[in-house]
Parts: structure tokens; sequence; C-alpha cells
């Protein structure tokens, strides 16, 4: 772009007033790349709060903000700007997140189901949770098999997350709009979208934040962050939002989409730490591991690794063999990743085992028939699950990708979207509204549940309650006589 990185020390030429750059990038309406920059108190020619003609670029105090263009700026060497700590504070928490194996986990991944390729981003809430292996009172079915109904729009739901004390959810979708209801009585609690408030297109992808906000994500290019009815809106991308991630700590989070880039947010200042331009096409997903790794996936077939504890992210590995875009990604123990492609591939990539390049080979044809939309790990970490639109439901044993060790073949009868796992069991839904739940070793199919009028686009689980939203704009919350069990 230009000569000037966020968090550098600057000057305004026309009234040497001193700042820091806190946006890069363009401006609505006008031509060309602009500077916004965040000048020090008292300083002079500062004309705004960081926003231009109504749409907020960054924050900053009212009249400490101008944008300029690179020829009237001058640059004052290195500085420990706000920007530049935010974004060494998250380094920081990351590099502890590998001491500690548990500080730096993803708030929202697990259920995450519906493939890129069929449409945006959907699902949401509780990845890396403490999984219990008793599932028992799961497997003889839920205790009202009609579940709680939630009639949430008259439009596809695309994303969907529960509440961290796992009495509510939010549900967002096609229809611009989120909703809050509850799980125990199906009634909506909050509406999360007014004429001044929320996002002006598709709700992408949704989550909660450790102290009960919400971070939303959207095809307007917007990350909006609730707190209650009020909306903060985080901006910076230039295109849709696929995939938004929030740290188990709620201080930071990390959004991609069609604008190509991998951003990472501090949630505290709702302010931009880092942009990477990842990959030369748009940005269907991404992941993120235990150890501070972030596996992105792009509609050209690549999928790049990326180490988050330096202080900016830095590729360390890539694939680019996938035909197709890649539809699918997964993570799991502290730095393996999986990722499935249009053409029905599953690959293993591991970037401890790089140099050898065996992570580049470690990979299988399970869906002949059609694109990855769904891969899952089982709690042990020893057995993958995947799925897609050969309507099959693969399990392998991960030292042993192209040997199957079962394969649910002819009980889905359309497209599988979504997969959850629940202990020793896992979830599929179809595009005609059909959950399976199967045992994850033996393959045994268990029942079946009538979730939705058309395709699942989102499973989760907290507790002993299971939520599943699709394609009719209703979502369903289902309860289970077991205790102590998250997904």
């Amino acid at each position: 772009m230009g000569g000037f990185a966020l968090g550098d020390a600057v000057r305004v030429r026309a009234t040497r007033a001193r700042g820091v750059v806190a946006y890069v990038g363009g401006l609505s309406g006008k031509d060309g790349i602009f500077y916004g920059v965040e000048l020090q108190r008292g300083a002079p020619g500062g004309r705004n709060d960081g926003s231009c003609e109504g749409t907020r670029y960054f924050r900053c105090a009212p009249g400490q903000g101008v944008f300029v263009r690179e020829t009237n700026l001058e640059g004052l060497g290195a500085a420990r700007s706000h920007q530049r700590h935010e974004l060494y504070e998250f380094a920081d928490e990351m590099a502890g997140s590998k001491a500690a194996e548990s500080k730096m986990l993803v708030s929202h991944e697990e259920s995450k189901g519906a493939s890129r390729s069929q449409g945006p981003a959907v699902g949401a809430g509780g990845a890396f949770r403490t999984c219990a292996t008793d599932t028992n009172g799961w497997k003889r079915g839920p205790v009202r098999p009609e579940g709680v109904a939630m009639d949430v729009s008259d439009r596809p739901l695309l994303c969907a997350a529960i509440s961290p004390d796992g009495q509510e959810c939010v549900v967002g979708g096609t229809d611009h709009g989120l909703k809050i209801f509850s799980l125990v009585k199906g009634k909506m609690i909050r509406n999360l979208y007014s004429k001044t408030a929320g996002h002006a297109e598709w709700v992408t992808d949704v989550s909660y934040c450790p102290d009960g906000t919400i971070l939303s994500a959207g095809m307007d290019a917007k990350l909006c962050l609730w707190r209650g009815p009020r909306c903060d809106d985080v901006l910076g991308h230039r295109g849709s939002i696929s995939r938004a991630l929030v740290t188990t700590t709620g201080t930071h989070a990390l959004s991609c989409g069609y604008d190509k880039t991998l951003r990472i947010w501090t949630l505290r200042s709702q302010t931009e730490a880092s942009c990477v331009r990842a990959h030369k096409a748009p940005i269907l997903d991404m992941t993120l591991s235990k150890a501070g790794l972030v596996l992105t996936g792009a509609r050209d077939g690549t999928a790049t690794i990326w180490d988050l504890q330096g202080r900016a992210p830095a590729a360390i590995f890539q694939e680019d063999s996938h035909s197709g875009h890649v539809t699918s990604l997964h993570t799991w123990d502290n730095a393996s990743f999986a990722t499935g492609d249009q053409a029905g591939f599953v690959r293993l990539l591991d970037p401890r085992s790089r140099g050898n390049n065996e992570s580049s080979h470690s990979m299988a044809c399970l869906h002949a028939g059609g694109a990855v939309n769904a891969i899952r790990t089982s709690f042990e970490s020893d057995i993958l699950i995947s799925a897609g639109a050969d309507k099959r439901v693969v399990a392998s044993d991960l030292r042993k990708l192209d040997r199957p060790l079962w394969v649910a073949e002819g009980q889905h009868t359309d497209f599988i979207y979504s997969l959850h796992v629940a202990g020793d069991l896992v979830l599929s839904g179809s595009g005609n509204g059909t959950l399976l739940f199967h045992e994850v070793r033996s393959g045994k199919l268990l029942y079946g549940l009538g979730a939705n009028q058309a395709a699942i686009r989102t499973i989760d689980s907290h507790g002993n309650r299971l939520l599943v939203a699709g394609d009719d704009g209703n979502a369903i919350a289902y309860e289970f006589n077991s205790h102590s069990f998250e997904g």
C-alpha cells in the first residue's frame, strides 16, 4: 500500500501535528489510499473521531483524528504506539498460550459445520470445551423429541451460538438480523437489529465473548460488538467477512474474508492490531489452534498456516494442491490441521513435519461424489470424521487416512452440511433437515431427528442442551438426560 503501517509514529506535514497511524485503506466515495491518524492530545488539525462521512474507520477522541494522503505524512521512526502495543499484547497472549496449552482457545470452532462453497459461514459456540465421555443419556434421545422450537425468521439462518451460561442462544442469517432466544422456553429475549444498529447485509458468523457480549460478522464488511442492545461497529474489512473468532480471554478477535485479508482486533478498543493480505483469492474459512497457529483456506485452493506468536502474523506453511475451493477446515491438539476441498479430498497438515513433506502427502479422497463440507475429530483426537456432498459420513484413523474405519452410506438422502462431535457421538445435519446420531467408534446409527424443514447449517451444544438451526428460518433446542457434557 505505502510506506507507513498501523502503529507508525508520523507527523502531518501541513500542521506539523504528531500522531499514530490508526487506519490504512480506502474511504467511501474517494479514490486511492488514505491514512487515518490519531493525533496527540491538543495537537492542531484534528477533524474527527476516526469517522468520515458517517462511516467509522478507527476510534479516537473527538477532534483528535484526521485522514490524509501519504504525501502529507512524514515518518518519525519506530514507535511503540497504542496500535503496536495492542499487537504486542496479542502476541504475548499467544506465546503464553503455547506454554499453558489452554490460555488462548477459540470460543467457537467445534460446531462450525457448513461448506463455505455452499454459502457464508455458519454456526458458533463452544470449541475446546471439556467433553465428558458419558453420553448415555444422549444415546437414548432427547427428553422431548419435538424439542423447543424458535421461530426466528422467514429466511435462512446461517449462524448461531449458545451463551456461556447455556441459558440463551443468538441466531443470525440472511434477513440481516440477530435475535436472542431462551433455550429453555424458546421465547425471544432481544432483537439485535434496528435502523441505527446492526448489519446491512447477511450475518455470516456470530459468537459469544466470555463476558456475554456478542461478536457478529456480515457481508457488509463489518464486525459488530454487542453489549445488550448497544452495538459498536468494528471496521476495516473491504469485503464480506467469512469468519470471525473470539479468544476465550475475550480480549481479541480474528476475522477473514473476501478482501483476502486476515485481521486481528483488540476488542477493548475495537481497533485493528494487525492486518495481512493472506491470500490472492477470497478467504472462505479459518481455524485457530491451541498453540497459536491459524489455518486459512481460500477460493483458489490454497491453505496457509500462520504463526501468531511473533510481532506480526507469519506464514509458515502453505498447501496449494487442493482441487477447487478449500471447503472445510478443522484443528485439534496443538498444531494439527485438516482441510477438505471440492473434489472430496481430505488432507492432514502439520507444520511440525513440513521439513520432510510428510504433511503435504497425508491425504485421501474420502468423498469422491462431491465437496467435503465438514470435518471433525473424536474427543480422543484419534479418529477423523468427515461428511459432504456425497451424502456420506466417513470415519478414519488419523494414522491411516485412506482406510476408513466405517462409512455411513445410504442413510442421509441429501447433501450433508454440518457435523458436531458430542462425546462419543457424531451428529450430522443434511439438506432435508435430518439430524442423525452415530457412535463415533462403531458407526452405529442410533436414531434421527427431523430438526429442520431444509438444510441444517449449524449445530452447537452446551451442557445437556443441543441447538440446531438452518434454512427454514427456525432454530430448535433439545434437552438430554445428561450432565457435565459440553461438545
